[in-house]
C-alpha cells in the first residue's frame, strides 16, 4: 500500500511519489529516477539521526 505524498522531487533526482513503508531509522518511498527513467525504491534516514555517525554507518551497511 503507498500513501500519497506531494509531488517532489528529492536530491534533485528522485520525484517521489509516495510512501511505502516506514522503520525505526528511515522511510521508503515509491520514487521514479529522473536520470534512469524507472520506478525506485528510495530509503530515507530520519533527519534526527543523521548526525549520529553510528547511525549513519549502520543505514550505509543495511543499504
Amino acid at each position: 500500500m503507498t500513501t500519497e505524498a506531494p509531488r517532489s522531487v528529492y536530491n534533485e533526482r528522485y520525484e517521489l511519489a509516495g510512501q511505502i513503508a516506514r522503520g525505526g531509522m528511515a522511510e521508503v518511498y515509491l520514487a521514479r529516477d529522473l536520470r534512469l527513467d524507472r520506478p525506485v525504491a528510495l530509503k530515507v534516514l530520519f533527519p534526527e539521526l543523521s548526525v549520529d555517525r553510528n547511525f549513519v554507518e549502520r543505514f550505509r551497511r543495511e543499504a
